[in-house]
């Protein structure tokens, strides 16, 4: 592990000198091949997952509104609504059309990449054995993730025993305070996600790179990342930001060319058309609303772009954070040797 670090180390300087932005982009386009060759069993998975998906929601209840949503490519049907008043489930009679909505929640944090997240260790594997000059395969990236299969499994449950605990304790604060504005409701679970979020962002590399156990990574991503929580926030808000320009921009004009072939989508095409389709640099995206699901062939092909799209946007994160561990990590290392160098004054 000290040899890792030590080299991780002498990369503090590349995103000085070439620009941090130019670097990841260079070794985006530099590694392209073997980056897609890694996570291909994964881009395979995710479209299986995705078409059994479709299917269930199609033969399922494929006379109930459907809404698509060109933020994340989620699609979902709709048989009935809760009406708060009466607390009785009503049938859906949301309006169809195309309807402008702008969401940044904490999830924005981290670009909804469903099954490409398992290959954030591998890319990451793969992005400092190229650093340090050593070729490798994906297969072998693979087999050493799959060694580490363990503490990735211990992360996710910490995850999910956190992601209880702040739902629950918000949901207790809102029972005990009757009187809490709705509109501030979301900052109880926005800002401790977000503050775990990047306080663990690196927490992948820490288990593949120094082979750590799951609360060692954890420990060892807040540790890096203390002194520059905001300063990672602002990059990790940033890059969630330009991902959801993009993923939004592709899956609208998605639907756009499909306007001209499907007779239902022929509102969104005046939708997308107009000058609001500019306010995507904004945060906002087209939701679309129909009667029925659309036909399977129309939902494979929106299910097929989102997934491409994910595992266009999944090397990028993966490159992102790498090199801020790579950085962060040298520094801390910088930090404790030039400690250990200190002449010792010794009394009496």
């Amino acid at each position: 592990m000290q040899d890792a670090l030590e080299n991780t180390g002498n990369t503090t300087s590349v995103p000085q000198q070439s620009g941090f932005i130019s670097t990841i982009f260079r070794e985006y386009r530099n590694h392209f091949g073997l980056f897609w060759r890694v996570m291909f069993p994964l881009v395979v998975a995710s479209l299986l997952f995705t078409v059994a998906l479709l299917l269930f929601f199609k033969f399922r209840s494929s006379e109930s509104q459907w809404i698509f949503s060109t933020s994340d490519g989620s699609s979902r049907t709709i048989e009935s609504t809760f009406d708060l008043s009466s607390g009785t489930s009503q049938p859906s009679t949301r309006s169809v059309g195309v309807y402008w909505k702008i969401s940044f929640t904490p999830l924005t944090l981290y670009p909804t990449l469903g099954f490409l997240w398992l290959a954030m260790c591998p890319l990451a594997f793969v992005i400092v054995q190229y650093r340090d000059g050593v070729n490798v395969t994906s297969r072998a990236s693979w087999q050493r993730t799959l060694r580490r299969t363990v503490p990735i499994l211990g992360v996710w449950i910490v995850f999910w025993l956190l992601g209880l605990g702040i739902f629950g304790a918000g949901l207790l604060l809102i029972t005990a305070l009757p009187g809490f504005p709705p509109l501030l409701m979301p900052l109880l679970f926005m800002i401790p996600v977000a503050y775990f979020v990047v306080k663990w962002s690196l927490y992948h590399q820490c288990i593949i790179i120094e082979n750590l156990s799951a609360i060692a990574a954890l420990r060892r991503s807040g540790k890096l990342v203390r002194g520059t929580w905001g300063r990672l926030l602002v990059i990790y808000l940033l890059f969630a930001w330009a991902s959801a320009v993009i993923t939004t921009a592709l899956l609208s004009l998605t639907v756009l060319l499909l306007s001209f072939a499907i007779p239902e989508f022929e509102m969104v095409r005046e939708a997308l058309l107009s000058a609001q389709f500019f306010t995507l640099l904004w945060g906002s995206f087209p939701e679309i609303i129909l009667d029925n699901t659309p036909s399977f062939w129309v939902l494979a092909v929106l299910g097929i772009t989102t997934t491409l799209i994910h595992a266009i946007i999944a090397p990028i994160w993966a490159l992102l954070t790498t090199h801020l561990y790579m950085e962060q990590a040298g520094t801390v290392l910088k930090e404790t040797v030039e400690l250990e160098n200190v002449p010792q004054v010794v009394s009496g």
